[in-house]
């Protein structure tokens, strides 16, 4: 079986379009095999493989996943679906990619594990939570990997048994956040999640309102402090990208926690209100000199500082 997978998904990226329009096909028909899935992933996983054939091995995996791994996919395609068993060793063997020293294949193993996870948590892979939490105490890449999970994962479909876990996943974040070791790309994808869980919690706050009055003051006392404290910090003269991305997703955990959970919001308002008034001004005359004075001296440079 794993012989005919790669044989097809070499044949997808020949530059041929009659070789790779049969494999395209040949691959449609190897997937109503349940032993498919498990055969992509040793693919994937084999460093002996050529890295072109990994790559289209595990995107074979996620729109494998929304086509086969549930009826309740909204992308459901009649056929077999695995039993637990293969399930359970295709999971394990796409959770590994997470550590895999290439991006594009920690990037698309990220996205089939928050698919299966719609699936398959926490009744048969109970163990995925605290498998990404702890990821998030490994290597850059790895907390990369697991917060772009958490990013596609934690959303308004979680049920209120999964506040309980919300809880733990946000001091993680607010680690991350604080840290100078991490990227300013690995920050925002922390605000990211951190928004994410916001949501969580704003949707559950009159169901469970013992657990979020207790929870929620001492989360943003810390949260907020950071989040102003990343608005506050001045642009350089040019290469502002990074800097103005991790503004503009604090701004809107902000917004969403105004809209979400304001009466926990009070105390914090004339902070926020301040930091905000004081980007505004901050990036007044860049603005002007960028998009409304006809300056060409003053326009370039403006527009490298927004």
């Amino acid at each position: 079986m794993e012989q005919h997978v790669f044989e097809a998904l070499q044949g997808t990226l020949s530059a041929d379009d009659t070789v790779r329009q049969n494999s395209e096909q040949a691959l449609k028909r190897l997937e109503l095999d349940t032993g498919f899935p498990l055969a992509a992933a040793n693919i994937a996983l084999a460093d002996e493989a050529g890295l072109a054939e990994r790559q289209a091995a595990i995107v074979q995996i996620r729109g494998y996943v929304s086509r086969h791994w549930s009826i309740g996919s909204a992308k459901y395609e009649p056929g077999p679906i695995p039993d637990q068993q293969a399930k359970a060793q295709v999971r394990e063997k796409v959770f590994l990619l997470l550590t895999s020293a290439n991006r594009k294949l920690r990037m698309v193993a990220a996205a089939v594990v928050a698919n299966m996870a719609v699936y398959d948590w926490p009744d048969e892979w109970p163990q995925l939570f605290s498998q990404l939490v702890e990821l998030l105490h490994g290597s850059h890449d790895q907390v990369q990997a697991a917060l772009s999970v958490f990013g596609e994962w934690v959303n308004s479909d979680m049920s209120e048994q999964q506040l309980d876990q919300i809880g733990v996943l946000i001091p993680e974040l607010r680690r991350i956040f604080g840290s100078s070791d991490y990227s300013s790309d690995t920050h925002v994808l922390a605000v990211r999640v951190f928004t994410d869980c916001i949501d969580i919690i704003a949707i559950m706050s009159d169901t469970r309102r013992e657990f979020v009055d207790a929870h929620v003051p001492p989360i943003l006392r810390e949260w907020i402090d950071h989040i102003l404290h990343a608005i506050r910090q001045p642009l350089a003269s040019s290469n502002n990208g990074p800097a103005i991305l991790l503004k503009t997703e604090c701004v809107k955990a902000l917004v969403k926690i105004v809209i979400g959970i304001p009466r926990y919001i009070g105390p914090h308002s004339p902070a926020i209100l301040e930091a905000l008034w004081s980007q505004l001004q901050e990036l007044q005359e860049p603005y002007l000199h960028a998009f409304v004075y006809q300056d060409s001296a003053h326009s370039e440079s403006a527009t490298n500082m927004l």
